[in-house]
């Protein structure tokens, strides 16, 4: 009935990606710029953090996943320093939770691009 599939992650080619990583970390640079351009109401003020603190997350959730279900041993043998550039990332999230800091996003983005590097050659 079903036909047994090989694949080197959960599910079949395709289903992971670094989109949603880079997208979501464009939204916390832009919003990050606003919060320091602006100055908005408190609700608008409240907002904007909410929305931040919502992308960041989205991040987080991000690198989680690729971490623990997409990258493989033979993964972290090519590329020794892979587990700790996710750890790096991952508390890069909390940063840019914390503070409304460009720099750190937009190192934040750096980062994301040398990942993706990586994913692309594991594809």
């Amino acid at each position: 009935m079903f036909k047994i599939v090989d694949a080197h992650c959960d599910g079949p080619c395709g289903h992971y990606e670094t989109d949603t990583l880079k997208n979501s970390a464009l939204t916390c640079l832009k919003l990050a710029k606003k919060l320091l351009d602006l100055t908005p109401s408190e609700a608008q003020y409240i907002r904007l953090i909410m929305l931040k603190e919502e992308h960041t997350q989205i991040c987080k959730q991000q690198i989680y996943i690729l971490w623990s279900d997409y990258f493989k041993a033979h993964h972290y043998q090519a590329n020794p320093q892979l587990h700790n550039q996710l750890y790096i990332m991952a508390q890069q999230c909390s940063l840019i939770k914390q503070n409304a800091d460009i720099k750190i996003v937009e190192d934040f983005i750096n980062q994301i691009e040398a990942l993706d590097k990586i994913f692309k050659e594991a594809a």
